[in-house]
């Protein structure tokens, strides 16, 4: 997945399966492409790894919930 923001200051404070949020960066910090790489990119590529993980394990509780659905029906 890839995100482009177009301008620097703006920061997003949430991601989640709605969407993004974003608002103004309230540090402003990241004067260059590289520092916004570096800060608020990453904290943004951490929330997305974050949110497949738990879709993931969401996945596999709903797997487990079906097997164990068959096996009480088999019974």
């Amino acid at each position: 997945m890839s995100i482009t923001v177009m301008c620097p200051d703006v920061h997003i404070t949430s991601v989640s399966s709605w969407g993004m949020v974003f608002v103004p960066s309230p540090s402003q910090n990241a004067h260059t492409r590289e520092e916004y790489a570096k800060t608020t990119g990453k904290w943004i590529e951490e929330q997305l790894k974050k949110h497949e993980q738990q879709i993931i394990n969401i996945d596999k509780q709903k797997e487990v919930l079906r097997d164990e659905k068959s096996i009480a029906s088999i019974s």
